[in-house]
């Protein structure tokens, strides 16, 4: 809690959230986006988050329910803390994400699903590229980040997903590389 509320603080002030995110959707999102691929263990590769002070080993993972409408998503990282993070879904790749604890529940934060990878299989995403973006007071906070089904992903790879979302408008200079090492104690 102290982490999301320095980081809010120390926001982007130069940014200015727009009020519909689903200008950021890949195509692909805004048309066969389906929440239920989702589901399972994720790892953190890259991302821009002022909350996240020297955060490492950074690992979620989602439990979607069966319409798609919801998803808890517990997240880990170097701290022996898992957040539980609410989605409510709004239309594709659309949610309003908050945490559920009683100081911060009724902060609603909007957030999309910029691009997905799919598997080979088409059973799962295999990576997921998101964006958050909350306006408190003059301050805007914005986070982003880029998840993969496995902990470690090539740079080619990594700058290809970022170049997706730069292309889609998303706002950010340079995503910050997650550490995910033989040290890491994953959220399950």
């Amino acid at each position: 809690l102290f982490a999301l509320v320095v980081g809010a603080l120390k926001g982007d002030e130069s940014f200015e959230c727009p009020a519909d995110l689903s200008i950021y959707r890949s195509a692909t999102v805004s048309k066969e986006f389906d929440a239920q691929k989702l589901s399972g263990m994720w790892y953190e590769i890259a991302f821009h988050d002022a909350a996240q002070i020297k955060e490492t080993c950074q690992s979620y993972n989602r439990l979607v329910s069966d319409l798609g409408e919801s998803m808890e998503e517990h997240f880990g990282f170097t701290y022996p803390l898992t957040l539980q993070v609410q989605f409510d879904k709004n239309e594709l790749g659309l949610y309003q994400r908050f945490i559920d604890a009683p100081l911060v529940r009724n902060l609603k934060f909007p957030s999309v699903v910029v691009d997905v990878t799919e598997s080979r299989d088409g059973q799962r995403y295999e990576t997921v590229s998101e964006f958050l973006c909350y306006r408190i007071g003059p301050v805007s906070y914005k986070e982003i980040r880029i998840g993969s089904r496995s902990p470690s992903m090539s740079d080619s790879q990594l700058l290809h997903l970022e170049n997706v979302m730069r292309s889609l408008g998303v706002p950010f200079k340079a995503l910050r590389r997650a550490v995910q090492d033989g040290n890491c104690s994953y959220v399950q």
